[in-house]
């Protein structure tokens, strides 16, 4: 519910971005709904479960952010950047963004890798449950995605280097455009176009994961065993089943 209001405040926040998208203050605004945003999701979900709550908040809502602008840039570029084929506008953008999406995916990957020890726990607990053989499956995507980025960084360094040619949209009299093959902003678009639809099949996968009971509770789920001594009926309960502190329940 608290989702909701704050994002018909982001709908009108977008509207004055629009007539001053480099004004701090509405930056700032924009920054800290953002956050609030992930908030929502991150108080909603396993973070607020299990140990070590406090941590997995914040790096649920990190590991959202990186994911937002990642993905985002990469939605962004795909739907308009690349699509103009302006090599003099894409360049400088692209170069620049490839940056951005670096950091965005070394935050990933940490919090990811924090949240997902936290989850599983162990090596039962990644390859006996649901939830573990989800979160391998879109660990083995997330690696595709990493190669496909690793290729655009490439292409976007080489670029910046001066080793590939600026590719002339509309040459004139007399002009030449050469590239070689894939080298061109079209060539870029489909290749980033390509790690959106393998993004889109992570988060389908990462809602899954959502809906799953984690996999450290699916494996350390209570004991409960029954035993008859004559009239006597007693039940024993051992919650959780691990080494360290547990209850036991008679």
């Amino acid at each position: 519910m608290a989702r909701l209001p704050l994002l018909a405040v982001a709908a009108v926040s977008l509207r004055r971005a629009r007539r001053a998208p480099h004004d701090a203050a509405v930056l700032a605004g924009g920054a800290a709904l953002g956050t609030a945003l992930l908030l929502t999701s991150a108080l909603s979900g396993h973070a607020v479960s299990g140990r070590l709550t406090g941590a997995a908040v914040v790096a649920d809502v990190v590991h959202l952010a990186g994911i937002s602008v990642w993905l985002g840039g990469l939605t962004v570029l795909v739907v308009a950047l690349l699509r103009t084929g302006d090599a003099t506008v894409a360049d400088p953008v692209v170069a620049r963004f490839s940056k951005v999406a670096l950091t965005a995916v070394a935050v990933i990957a940490v919090s990811g890798t924090f949240q997902s020890w936290r989850q599983v726990g162990s090596l039962e607990a990644l390859t006996g449950t649901t939830y573990g053989r989800l979160l391998l499956i879109k660990l083995a995507l997330f690696a595709v995605l990493i190669g496909l980025a690793s290729w655009s960084r490439q292409w976007v360094r080489q670029r910046s280097a001066g080793r590939r040619p600026v590719v002339a949209v509309s040459p004139g009299p007399g002009a030449v455009a050469r590239s070689a093959p894939g080298t061109t902003i079209a060539g870029l678009r489909r290749t980033v176009a390509v790690e959106v639809g393998v993004a889109i099949a992570v988060l389908a996968v990462t809602a899954l994961l959502v809906n799953a009971p984690p996999a450290r509770g699916a494996v350390e789920r209570p004991y409960s065993v029954q035993e008859q001594a004559g009239d006597v009926t007693l039940g024993i309960t051992v919650d959780p089943t691990r080494a360290g502190p547990v209850d036991v329940h008679i």
